[in-house]
């Protein structure tokens, strides 16, 4: 449908999921649901945020190997060691990360209880904003675009990919989202718990989901 094959989909899952088992925007979600003033316009504003701001970043990627439609005969060697090199920096990062994790886990996060003052337009700006900086999202989000960009989709197809992409990586914070949407205030005392636990272990899962990021763009690269 609309020209997309499973193995597109299936790269397109890999890449949302290197976004969405980050814990920290799924920290930031439960925090505006328990602790906001306006839990449903503050949390939905950031997801919205989220998505918009990804969908926004694939697009341009989509556009980056088209630049390059006028060149001829293969990539140069340098840009497969280019790739060799990030997926590096990812693991030597996400080894430093877990080495301080203990440490890192033992402080009390103050911008928790900032996050659960602010208002749903603030809430949309951390959604958006900080995606553009963020090199794990940067490289899943590049990866994305270029993987639509190659395909060669119809416009249709391309935009529905985009929406696939944007949608499952803003999967694990829509699911809270949803969840107290549906239910309402009931449902917090399982959210705090919740938040409680993904809190004293973030450090140790971005850890983890950067070491194995880096070690399958290192095999990409090398491949």
């Amino acid at each position: 449908m609309f020209g997309l094959s499973g193995l597109v989909l299936a790269k397109l899952t890999a890449a949302a999921l290197v976004v969405a088992l980050s814990p920290i925007p799924v920290v930031v979600a439960l925090v505006l649901l328990v602790h906001n003033d306006r839990p449903h316009w503050s949390s939905l504003a950031y997801l919205f945020g989220r998505v918009i701001s990804l969908a926004a970043l694939t697009a341009v990627f989509i556009r980056v190997p088209r630049l390059f439609d006028g060149l001829k005969g293969p990539a140069p060697a340098w840009t497969s060691w280019l790739v060799v090199a990030a997926g590096a920096a990812f693991v030597v990062l996400g080894a430093r990360l877990w080495r301080r994790r203990r440490a890192a886990a033992a402080k009390r996060s103050q911008w928790e209880h900032r996050v659960g003052r602010i208002s749903p337009l603030a809430a949309a700006s951390i959604g958006i904003f900080p995606m553009w900086t963020n090199p794990k999202i940067l490289a899943a989000s590049a990866a994305a675009g270029t993987e639509i960009a190659t395909v060669r989709l119809t416009a249709v197809g391309a935009a529905v990919a985009v929406v696939f992409y944007a949608a499952l990586a803003s999967a694990f914070v829509a699911a809270p989202v949803l969840a107290y949407l549906a239910v309402g205030p009931r449902i917090d005392p399982h959210l705090e718990r919740i938040r409680r636990w993904l809190a004293h272990r973030r450090h140790a899962m971005t850890a983890s989901t950067l070491v194995v990021v880096g070690l399958a763009t290192v095999l990409y690269g090398m491949a």
